[in-house]
């Protein structure tokens, strides 16, 4: 579909669009404008439709190639200024192989379900129509990005089937490559590709060893810049997805106080220990909501980091770990391990 990604089968089908979001280091900027930006966001997420579903992608890759080819493609004013340009490219390069640069990106995307029927006018029709509700929904996030100085730019269709391919192929000037020269099925590429399972959940591929770690259990509270915890070791070769989804205030009470009244007749019948504190979650839970503006209904956390040695993958995956112990409740598990090894 045109800038856009559509799957699935007909007539359920999903269409997603995607923005690249461009925003300068925050780490100086004053807690007034941060807490400004962060209720502005707050607010964002809070008024998305409940029919979208959201990823919010953000990559740190130490491959720095695409940087490095095009500053050594720029040719200088002079013989003196090249001379220069030649130095800075070779002090570059040095940098990169010793891993001193790196490179972020955050992305967002938003996807919604839909059925198409009808002949191919009505369909496009749909589509048309999902897409420009989608990026009117994301343009309310132009003017918190523009008070801090940041941007977006819609992705477009090279944009897209960069990111979806780059999933394991972690290097982006490899994926631009082989995405401008082939007109292959992305199913296609992976599994006809080097994928291969090897021990402890491990996965290998364009050389490069890949660990997944998803988040189990929730942090029993949330607050402010609480990523910082779990990227606060600066670690390069890693991406977080984090998907959010949002359902009715009303139709979430709903569901909720239902599920507390069904409770309490059945500790009526029996009462146990484990009943009661699910009992109190509930409860919880639904003053919890009460109190809130309602919107997100489920929150799912994928961690992905690789890198060319396994023993150095091991090492990071334990420090992420670690860092999220210090998240009260929240728990990480392996998705290539057996259930039964997740830990």
């Amino acid at each position: 579909e045109d800038n856009a990604i559509l799957y699935g089968d007909l007539p359920f089908c999903m269409l997603t669009i995607g923005i690249k979001v461009v925003i300068p280091d925050l780490s100086n900027f004053s807690p007034s404008a941060l807490n400004s930006f962060y209720e502005r966001f707050e607010n964002f997420l809070g008024t998305m439709p409940e029919k979208y579903a959201m990823q919010i992608h953000s990559r740190t890759n130490s491959d720095y190639s695409n940087q490095l080819s095009a500053y050594k493609a720029t040719k200088g004013l002079s013989k003196f200024d090249e001379f220069v340009r030649n130095h800075n490219y070779d002090r570059y390069n040095y940098a990169s192989i010793e891993g001193e640069l790196w490179n972020k990106t955050l992305e967002i995307y938003l996807t919604e379900s839909l059925t198409l029927k009808g002949n191919e006018k009505a369909i496009g029709k749909t589509l048309n129509t999902s897409k420009e509700g989608m990026k009117g929904f994301l343009s309310s996030l132009k003017s918190a990005l523009t008070a801090l100085g940041g941007r977006y730019e819609e992705m477009d269709n090279l944009d897209l089937a960069t990111a979806i391919k780059s999933v394991l192929n972690v290097s982006t000037s490899a994926v631009t490559s082989e995405v401008e020269t082939q007109d292959e099925d992305i199913v296609d590429y992976y599994y006809n590709s080097d994928t291969v399972s090897v021990e402890n959940g491990t996965l290998y591929h364009a050389g490069r060893y890949h660990q997944f770690l998803s988040l189990r259990e929730l942090p029993e509270e949330s607050f402010p810049y609480m990523c910082k915890i779990f990227t606060s070791n600066n670690h390069k070769d890693v991406s977080f997805t984090l998907t959010l989804r949002t359902k009715d205030k009303d139709d979430m009470l709903l569901h909720l106080e239902t599920e507390y009244a069904k409770l309490t007749k059945d500790i009526e019948k029996e009462s146990s220990p484990s009943k009661e504190d699910n009992l109190n979650e509930l409860r919880q839970s639904i003053l919890d909501l009460k109190k809130s503006s309602g919107g997100i209904s489920s929150c799912t956390l994928i961690s992905h980091l690789w890198s060319s040695e396994v023993e150095s993958l091991v090492s990071k995956v334990d420090t992420l770990k670690s860092n999220f112990s210090n998240l009260r409740g929240a728990r990480l598990y392996q998705t290539g391990l057996p259930v039964e090894s997740r830990r």
